[in-house]
């Protein structure tokens, strides 16, 4: 996939999405202190209730380094998903979208081979 949001930098290439290592993850949640990225709020490194996430969207830098990935609650993690990383996304999107080349649309009708049209009849008539 590529993008290219705001037309501000080159275009982005992201790869498959792989999963944060051990590692990462240890190292994002000692950056943060063991700390919410979102609420604040204790998370415990390995639980159930955490989730790891990408301070700057995936789809917008395609950064998976430690210092891009940060522990949230399951909770918070769909409440800054959906209330600031999804229009940021979007209006990327649309961005990319209104800066592509315009694509002529063709009817799909093609001139028959050896006929042209006459207009001073309306139709195609063979040519001599």
């Amino acid at each position: 996939m590529t993008i290219n949001p705001l037309r501000t930098r080159a275009p982005v290439e992201a790869s498959e999405r792989p999963r944060p290592t051990k590692r990462q993850k240890t190292a994002a949640w000692n950056a943060a202190g063991g700390i919410c990225h979102w609420c604040g709020k204790p998370v415990a490194p390995d639980g159930l209730d955490v989730q790891w996430d990408h301070s700057l969207p995936r789809y917008l830098s395609a950064d998976d380094t430690a210092d891009n990935l940060a522990p949230l609650h399951v909770r918070c993690h769909a409440q800054k998903t959906s209330g600031e990383d999804r229009p940021r996304i979007d209006k990327a999107k649309r961005q990319e979208k209104l800066a592509a080349p315009k694509v002529k649309r063709r009817n799909g009708f093609t001139r028959p081979p050896g006929l042209k049209f006459d207009w001073s009849r309306g139709r195609y008539v063979r040519t001599p």
